[in-house]
């Protein structure tokens, strides 16, 4: 049944295109924990430079 088949070049391609989604899917889940880590090392520089701007005790 295939071997009637043409590729035709500006056809679309749906197998790829549900592993493009997948790939989209996963880099979108990826930003959850990069958030996450940001958010984490932005306080602690921010609380390490109120500490180093409050000078020697």
């Amino acid at each position: 049944m295939m071997r009637g088949a043409v590729d035709y070049p500006n056809a679309i391609h749906f197998d790829r295109m549900l592993s493009a989604v997948h790939w989209g899917t996963f880099l979108n889940l990826l930003r959850i924990p990069g958030v996450a880590l940001s958010i984490a090392v932005v306080r602690r520089l921010t609380e390490l430079q109120g500490i180093r701007s409050a000078g020697p005790s």
